[in-house]
């Protein structure tokens, strides 16, 4: 009985482990393919290879909404068809960027969430800087994650 606990007990770490890494590898995959994404839709004049290093020269709210808009069907595209629409809104300073995403439930966005919050808030971070650098007070973001009906899932609320 002792040989199979202790057989169950390394097999399981072994998953455990196996697990781990794997999620490692997405996130690392996730951190590079977003700070691309955000390099590709913001201006080649952003730096970083990671979204940890990101940073994006000075931009007005109005001036990302204008050009998220205006590139927001490559957000598809860059993707690859995971954001399937997504539109931004200014109102002062404050951004809303909706996401769009075909099958989104509660349990994925908690998912993703978990596993990759701080890489979103790192970039939702170099956007707040940005904006902070172009002269706007107290700048907030949300990004609303919404699936295929309409209905927003979750809303990630950043603020300076």
């Amino acid at each position: 009985m002792k040989k199979l606990l202790r057989v169950l007990l390394v097999l399981i770490l072994l998953l455990g482990i196996v697990g781990f890494v794997g999620i490692q590898f997405v996130r690392s995959q996730i951190d590079q393919r977003a700070s691309q994404i955000v390099s590709g839709l913001v201006d080649s004049n952003v730096v970083g290879d990671t979204l940890q290093d990101l940073v994006i020269p000075p931009t007005s709210p109005q001036e990302f909404v204008q050009y998220f808009n205006n590139h927001a069907q490559e957000v598809s595209a860059l993707t690859n068809g995971l954001v399937s629409s997504a539109s931004a809104s200014v109102q002062g300073s404050h951004v809303t960027y909706d996401f769009v995403i075909d099958g989104l439930n509660g349990l994925v966005v908690d998912v993703l969430i978990a596993s990759n919050g701080d890489q979103i808030e790192a970039m939702a971070n170099a956007i707040l800087d940005s904006m902070v650098e172009a002269g706007t007070q107290n700048p907030s973001l949300d990004l609303n994650l919404v699936n295929e009906h309409g209905q927003i899932i979750r809303t990630l609320h950043y603020t300076r």
